[in-house]
Order: C-alpha cells, then sequence, then structure tokens
C-alpha cells in the first residue's frame, strides 16, 4: 500500500551515494581546470595585443576572408536555396523571393509584386544571409597540448590563453558599449541601446542551404536569427575546436538584434586592461 511518504534508504546507501556524487563533481572541477581557451597570433596581431589593441572579427569577414584555409562561405545564419523544376521550368514569384530573403536574413528585396523569376530544368537559385555578428574565435585544448604545428602555421605562432573568461567578456563588452551606444561611432539600421553577448561550443556538422520549401512565414518583415546556426560550422573546420564568443549590438524596444553594416569586416579594440584577462602561453 502507498502511504505518500518515501521510503528511507539505509544509512550506507546514503553514504555510498554522497562520496560517488563528491567524486563526479571533483572530476569535473578537475577536468574543467585541465581544459584552456586559447588564441593564436601572427606576430603582427601578437604586437598589436601587447599594446592593448584586439580584434574582433565577423560572420562576413571570415565568409570572405582571403586566405581558403580560413574561409567560410557557410559561416552564420543558412541562405535559402530555390531548386529548378526537373520536369520544366519553375516560376518564382515576388513573394516567394522575399519571403526567402527574410529567412536568410538578406537586405534583398523586390519591391514589384509582379516580378518573377522563371528558373529552367536543373538550375538553382540561392539567396546568401547579410546578416552580421562580431565575434572572437578561440580553441579549446586540454592541459598543455597548445602547441600544434599545423594550426600554428594556419593561425599564428603566439599563443595566448584567456584565463579569466568573465572579465574578458565584460572588457570587450564595455568597449563595445562605448562605440556603439555612448560614442555612436558605428551608424546601425536601428538604434542601439545594449550590447548582448554569449559564448558557445561550436559544433561541426555537414551545413546546406534551406530549401524554399521549408521556409516558413514569421510575420516580420525582419530576419529570425537561428543561434544554432551562428554556432556551427562544416565538418572540415573540425579541427579547429572552436570556442566562439559572439557580441551583437541590440534594441531593447524592440526586443532585436541588429545587423551590422553591410560590407562590414572587423572592429579593432583598444582595451588596456585586456592583459588581467589573458596570458601568454609557451611556444
Amino acid at each position: 500500500m502507498d502511504t505518500g511518504r518515501a521510503e528511507r534508504l539505509p544509512e550506507r546507501v546514503n553514504c555510498t551515494a554522497r562520496w560517488l556524487r563528491k567524486k563526479l563533481k571533483r572530476q569535473l572541477n578537475r577536468d574543467l581546470r585541465a581544459l584552456k581557451i586559447i588564441k593564436r597570433y601572427t606576430p603582427e596581431g601578437y604586437k598589436a595585443l601587447r599594446e592593448g589593441w584586439i580584434r574582433i572579427g565577423s560572420l562576413q569577414y571570415y565568409r570572405r576572408i582571403e586566405d581558403a584555409s580560413r574561409a567560410d562561405a557557410g559561416e552564420g545564419p543558412r541562405g535559402v536555396i530555390f531548386y529548378g523544376d526537373k520536369s520544366g521550368n519553375r516560376t518564382i514569384t515576388a513573394e516567394e523571393m522575399n519571403r526567402a530573403s527574410i529567412q536568410a536574413g538578406s537586405i534583398f528585396r523586390i519591391v514589384k509584386p509582379e516580378f518573377k523569376v522563371v528558373l529552367e530544368n536543373n538550375t538553382s537559385l540561392v539567396i546568401d544571409t547579410d546578416m552580421n555578428l562580431l565575434v572572437f574565435c578561440t580553441t579549446i585544448v586540454k592541459g598543455n597540448n597548445h602547441k600544434d604545428e599545423h594550426l600554428s602555421r594556419k593561425f599564428g605562432e603566439h599563443t595566448v590563453a584567456v584565463t579569466n573568461v568573465t572579465l574578458f567578456e565584460k572588457l570587450i563588452t564595455n568597449a563595445l558599449l562605448l562605440k556603439f551606444v555612448v560614442n555612436k561611432e558605428i551608424a546601425l539600421k536601428s538604434e542601439v541601446h545594449s550590447i548582448s553577448y554569449c559564448r558557445q561550443k561550436v559544433m561541426y556538422q555537414q551545413k546546406g542551404y534551406i530549401p524554399a520549401e521549408e521556409v516558413k512565414v514569421n510575420g516580420t518583415q525582419e530576419p529570425v536569427l537561428n543561434s544554432k546556426d551562428v554556432f556551427m560550422k562544416d565538418v572540415r573546420f573540425a579541427e579547429e575546436n572552436e570556442m566562439r564568443f559572439v557580441w551583437f549590438p541590440q534594441n531593447d524596444q524592440l526586443k532585436m538584434a541588429c545587423s551590422l553594416p553591410f560590407g562590414f569586416k572587423y572592429l579593432d579594440l583598444h582595451v588596456p586592461k585586456i592583459w588581467k584577462a589573458i596570458r601568454l602561453l609557451p611556444s
């Protein structure tokens, strides 16, 4: 008969459970302490960092960077693709095009409702994203395994560890507040009230376009940011084992992230106290 009371476990079982929880917690703490978040720098980049200058890149910058080994055309929100009809031509209306543009975060809009695009047979049309956020890419390593000749050649020979993540994020955020909110040095489409930020380990998987048939109407003319796309990269970049920091200007009244200006690449921020949150690792 169920009396509604939990049976008391024997004292020996309780002691074993407490011991096991403490052991697992100690192991987790050891594992966390063993991990490092690092950033590799070229001699030029490290010289600037020594003087308190830190470069914060953007999604669009890494989509179009000249170094082919680092460029990722699929960086950030995924584009939308229209496929032609194998049995004949496919007609795409202005409404369909605009809906796809909103989904992809493109600035492209068709103002004439009678406008149409005709795709022939097996051809396709891609509407890519123009949405742009600030990103700082780092690598996660275990213990002292930061020495990697291949990645050093790819990114730079000087390795810096982020030793105080919370302070690092705060220092960068405060510098961005001065740029966007206080001094208004960078004009955006919407008024900026604050700077939001987050960090997450990047997931590596096949990252393709969104088929136009899967695009849903969101009831707004503004793109809806899928945060998963920001922290997702193609499997060919898996060796980077990236921890990604993201900042974005925000309009608090609209509760909406403000995309950076078209063509924006990166910001060089002067953060004199940055070395309170980072340190140089031995090469």
